[in-house]
């Protein structure tokens, strides 16, 4: 049995690699064979399901208390999508496949992250290692169905293998104590303008994405991929020595000016990124003492509610706001924020 903590995270880091990679594989695959329209109904598909899906599985899996049980389906039904594409034929089987990886990935976002912050007492650092691999793996599977390599049956094995092995994990139930709003520093008022300001500067990041993938500049999509894995990681850490509720104020303030010039500035758009995802960690730290007994939910808040919100104009086809609205509007949150926090003495962990 696995015991240690980290050996957990490590171990569930691997997993969330290697679904991510499978998902990247799959949507590119499809995206590379098809009609931009067909492609961008599927994307569409698996996005609303893998972060749109998020919370509610969140909440029935922690009614439930079926953590364990749900990552194990996650990375079953995410194997059984690449032997369904590897193996079948027919218009019906790319959508199905799409469906079950789009669920899969909101289960195991979900029930993996509630079991790291449950395994860690929520520490901020172990969060960052368990999001971190993620994007990496993407990347990667994009690259795979990109060179057209046939590994549909060889990604279902190492996840069934992932599935063994995880099932071997054995974790203590932890209940994290929920203390007091400034013992976290996040209340319902920091709730709501941390929100507003991962989406302002999700919503950026997704945008000058979605431009280098139009321009089809698929070597800075590794770069960005790096960028956010070293982000993600890097940031617990950094976030645990310095303040939790003030690392993620400045890191999305800062990340969403950085973003609006991204298009045009490599160095700016990778800097932009790293300092968004390195908010991840301390973002779920803080929300699993939020909801000490919701640690499923909590991983959903962090890992898929404001993607999910920043990606919806894109997906509607609206367009961006003039250039300064963003920043300006970031800024004053983040001057606003601090000025209440400080003053109120919070924000200090």
């Amino acid at each position: 049995m696995v015991r240690a903590p980290w050996k957990i995270v490590a171990l569930l880091g691997f997993c969330h690699a290697v679904s991510d990679c499978t998902a990247g594989y799959l949507l590119g695959g499809y995206g590379f064979q098809r009609t931009w329209y067909d492609s961008g109904a599927m994307l569409l598909l698996y996005n609303v399901l893998a972060f749109g899906g998020q919370l509610p599985w969140a909440v029935w899996i922690d009614r439930k208390g079926w953590h364990r049980s749900s990552l194990s389906i996650s990375l079953v039904l995410m194997a059984l999508s690449m032997v369904l594409v590897g193996s079948l034929e027919g218009d019906w089987v790319v959508p199905l496949a799409v469906f079950l990886a789009g669920n899969a990935s909101a289960l195991f976002h979900v029930s993996g992250g509630g079991m790291v912050l449950h395994a860690t007492q929520g520490n901020a650092g172990a969060a960052g290692l368990f999001a971190g691999p993620g994007v990496i793996g993407l990347a990667v599977g994009g690259w795979l169905a990109w060179q057209s390599w046939e590994v549909h049956l060889i990604l279902a094995a190492v996840l069934i293998l992932a599935w063994l092995v995880q099932s071997q994990l054995e974790i203590q139930s932890v209940q994290l104590e929920s203390g007091s709003q400034e013992q976290h520093g996040l209340d319902h008022h920091d709730f709501a303008m941390l929100l507003v300001l991962l989406i302002i500067a999700m919503r950026s990041a997704i945008w000058t994405m979605w431009e280098q993938i139009m321009h089809g500049d698929y070597e800075m999509w590794f770069s960005v991929a790096v960028a956010a894995s070293f982000g993600k990681i890097l940031g617990g850490f950094l976030a645990i020595r310095w303040g939790l509720g003030r690392w993620v104020m400045m890191t999305l303030a800062s990340s969403s000016l950085l973003l609006q010039f991204g298009e045009s500035n490599p160095y700016l758009l990778l800097g932009g990124v790293a300092l968004l995802q390195s908010s991840t960690g301390p973002a779920l730290s803080m929300l699993s003492r939020t909801l000490p007994q919701q640690p499923a939910t909590a991983s959903a808040m962090g890992l898929g509610l404001a993607i999910a919100a920043g990606g919806l104009p894109f997906l509607l086809g609206w367009e961006m706001d003039p250039f300064w609205t963003m920043p300006v509007l970031a800024v004053g949150l983040l001057l606003l924020g601090l000025l209440a926090r400080f003053k109120s003495g919070a924000f200090t962990r």
